[in-house]
């Protein structure tokens, strides 16, 4: 670690934590464990927590499988429930895990929740929201086009 080198050097706290971009604290803490313990002591470490439940690759192949869908795993519609996604989880990779756990992985990969519409009701609804919407829009006087389109948006 560069801090060691600089502590060896002859540097003080104030000078290392300017160089390292860190807070005096931080020097100061380097320095204690620096003196008691060594350059090794200043080491980087690996991040704080548990060991993830699953890795890059596992994730990959979780995503390409629910991206295949529901129907592809042969349920007879296309909903994603928690206990859907833990089976799958739980046949692809063997290990059974909580719906809590499902959920903070499905999130952790971006994944929102979301209720499947008929398209049509989508579109009919959309198309009755730009009816209704752009007088109001037009009657705000001179706003920026980001206000009119949030007003389309509702």
């Amino acid at each position: 670690m560069e801090a060691a080198k600089f502590f060896a050097a002859g540097h003080t706290r104030a000078d290392v934590a300017e160089r390292c971009g860190v807070s005096g604290r931080s020097a100061h803490a380097w320095h204690r464990v620096w003196s008691r313990e060594g350059a090794a002591a200043l080491q980087a470490t690996m991040k704080p927590g548990p060991v993830a439940k699953f890795s890059a690759e596992e994730v990959a192949v979780l995503e390409q499988e629910l991206r295949r869908g529901p129907v592809a795993h042969g349920y007879d519609n296309a909903l994603g429930t928690l206990p859907r996604v833990g089976r799958l989880m739980a046949e692809t990779f063997q290990r059974k895990t909580s719906p809590s756990e499902v959920w903070r992985r499905l999130r952790r990969m971006r994944w929102s929740p979301q209720k499947p519409q008929a398209s049509g009701a989508r579109a009919r609804r959309r198309e009755d929201h730009r009816m209704e919407r752009p007088a109001l829009a037009a009657t705000q006087g001179q706003g920026s086009k980001r206000a009119a389109h949030h007003c389309l948006r509702g």
